[in-house]
């Protein structure tokens, strides 16, 4: 991947953009691209591009420009072969092996329909000079970041909003909608980004911007998780074999590289068929890296040793210590910009940066198998029958009881309580009501985007329990979690590629095909990829329970950093007005004192949200909270 900045004159008079703020927004993204950086600059417009070379290192500098178009882009193309055939035949000549050359042939070829046409992760930059109009797109997942600005006349866009705050134009405040809905859905807002005046360009959505075009976010793709049988529904042992062969196809294509690629292998079986099958492909040992988590958490670092040894693949161990949870919690906010829940984003910033130490430029993942093939806990609510259902979530009331007061109740979308996630929202919310400020409460009244579900809301809406459960995940945890502050940033900040097999188009269209029932069979969870998965892996690995990383949060505990507490003092917490002093004062009395384990489980995840927010305002808001240097650009 790369890190892409760019300025567009929405005037249409011929600004020019200093190229002194492209350069800073440029340093800005350093790390996601050091091993080049180019710019294109014409009157009105400016693109910057910080490029981490992992095919063609030679021939493949951006921005490129082929006839009437200049391409700028994040990420990697995994039909090379394919598309490359495909546009030669059209008559294209190629004179790099880099796939940006094909995403310029693509659009001059198919314009829009090149979108549709790729299987790649990507946030791209397209500038028709002929037509004078800019395309801003983000791929159909949400694997590559992009976010948008409109101030003083210009368009921003940046790989992360460090860089577009890096320009100068934009004043940094945090967005309480941002932190909000952070706390109650564990994951980042599609909709507001940490901070007011930045957007997220959503997945599966695009910009176009010309003199006579007003710049909108469109979708250009829809993901649906049960899309009607088309041909008629393959037999339990058609999807197996068909998903064996399109997994394979899809590993064996993020191994292309010419730079090295590793896997994460973890106790569980997303990654250890992922390691499998990029073992059976590779010409050479595969390495694989795994954490240890010393006295810190669950570790399955013998889990992983066991595979790894049946596979043949080399392990490399991180061990996570009290210190790396407590040293590295500042790199792990300021990568991520924005609030965290757990200390599992800090586990994996030190994970990548083991990574980059070895080498390796791109790493494979396991990520998007449990939102695809239903391997969540929850979804195991899922089975139950509707009176079951209705019971366990009238057991809820004395819990959301014992967190919080009725004032923090959950609403708009997800306060559906048929959704499987409903009792973990509804907890999550209540809690609030032990945090937040009153001028916290009165910025959240108007957030035209609460009654607003994150996927499109012309899609089916008579979709099984599991496949509605899903999309929830699909288009919330998925992307503006796992792929985002615990995904994306926390690789990309040691200057490491995170690719995603089990995001490939086929086996995201088979996983759409797939009845629910071959997903979740009785309460097994993720049937249908451990079926795959036996055929490679050992049968204790292939069929081993769920795990979810977790460290200790260990930022806010006896031991905590002293910054912690000046974050947390009462000056600090009025300056950023977030948070009530006093009720957090009385959380973290409770919590030196050691709650109840329930009580515990959620206050603290809250409590290191404060933390995590407290902190990021501190870092990019120039609050002065704590005594720690501020983010510079």
């Amino acid at each position: 991947m790369c890190g892409i900045a760019g300025a567009l004159d929405l005037t249409w008079s011929g600004r020019p953009f200093d190229p002194r703020r492209l350069d800073a927004m440029c340093r800005a993204l350093h790390h996601r691209g050091p091993d080049d950086r180019g710019s294109f600059f014409r009157p009105g417009l400016a693109i910057g591009v910080q490029r981490l070379a992992l095919m063609d290192p030679e021939g493949g500098a951006q921005p490129m420009t082929r006839h009437n178009l200049t391409v700028a882009v994040n990420g990697e193309r995994f039909d090379v072969q394919h598309q490359r055939a495909h546009l030669t035949q059209r008559g294209h000549t190629f004179t790099t092996r880099c796939d940006t050359e094909i995403w310029a042939f693509a659009w001059l070829e198919h314009g829009l329909d090149a979108l549709l046409l790729s299987n790649a992760q990507f946030a791209a930059a397209f500038w028709d000079e002929h037509r004078s109009q800019l395309t801003l797109a983000r791929d159909r997942y949400g694997i590559c970041p992009l976010y948008t600005a409109t101030v003083d006349g210009w368009l921003l866009w940046a790989s992360e909003p460090k860089a577009l705050l890096a320009s100068g134009l934009i004043s940094p405040e945090i967005d309480p909608h941002a932190v909000d809905h952070m706390l109650v859905h564990m994951c980042q807002s599609p909709f507001h980004s940490s901070f007011k005046h930045i957007k997220p360009l959503r997945p599966g959505h695009l910009i176009q911007a010309s003199p006579d075009q007003k710049p909108e976010q469109k979708r250009w793709f829809s993901v649906d998780l049960a899309a009607p049988p088309s041909p008629p529904a393959a037999t339990p042992g058609d999807l197996i074999d068909a998903l064996d062969a399109h997994l394979s196809t899809a590993v064996q294509t993020r191994m292309t590289a010419d730079a090295p690629v590793a896997t994460y292998l973890s106790g569980g079986v997303d990654s250890a068929l992922i390691t499998a099958l990029a073992a059976r492909h590779s010409p050479e040992p595969v390495t694989a890296f795994t954490l240890k988590l010393d006295g810190v958490g669950t570790n399955e670092q013998p889990l992983a040793l066991q595979s790894a040894q049946a596979l043949g693949v080399h392990l490399i161990t991180e061990t996570i210590t009290p210190a790396h949870l407590t040293d590295l919690f500042v790199q792990a906010v300021q990568a991520a910009e924005a609030p965290i829940l757990d200390h599992a984003n800090v586990c994996l910033l030190a994970l990548s940066k083991r990574v980059a130490q070895h080498g390796f430029k791109a790493v494979l993942t396991g990520e998007g198998a449990d939102e695809a093939f239903a391997g969540y806990p929850w979804f195991k609510l899922c089975a139950l029958p509707p009176a079951a259902r209705r019971l366990s979530n009238s057991a809820l009331a004395p819990l959301k009881h014992l967190v919080g007061g009725p004032r923090a109740e959950l609403q708009g979308w997800a306060s559906d309580p048929s959704l499987a996630q409903y009792p973990i929202f509804s907890l999550l919310a209540r809690a609030r009501d032990s945090l937040y400020s009153e001028a916290m409460w009165g910025a959240l009244k108007d957030d035209p985007h609460r009654f607003t579900p994150p996927w499109d809301p012309d899609t089916r809406q008579d979709l099984p329990p599991l496949s509605r459960a899903q999309r929830v995940d699909f288009h919330l945890l998925l992307p503006e979690h796992l792929l985002a502050d615990k995904g994306d940033r926390m690789a990309m900040a040691s200057s490491v590629e995170p690719r995603f097999p089990y995001l490939d188009n086929a086996v995201m269209s088979l996983a759409a095909q797939a009845p629910p029932e071959v997903k979740l069979k009785g309460l097994q969870e993720k049937w249908l990829l451990r079926s795959v998965a036996q055929r490679h892996l050992p049968h204790s690995a292939a069929w081993r329970p769920k795990h979810m990383l977790r460290a200790t949060p260990l930022i806010h505990g006896p031991h905590r950093p002293a910054w912690v507490n000046e974050l947390l003092s009462p000056d600090a917490l009025r300056k950023t007005g977030l948070f009530d002093p006093h009720r957090v004062a009385a959380l973290m009395s409770a919590r030196d004192s050691r709650l109840p384990s329930f009580k515990a489980w959620l206050l603290e995840s809250h409590l290191t949200g404060v933390v995590s927010t407290q902190l990021l305002h501190h870092l990019f808001c120039g609050a002065s909270l704590c005594d720690l240097p501020p983010w510079t650009a």
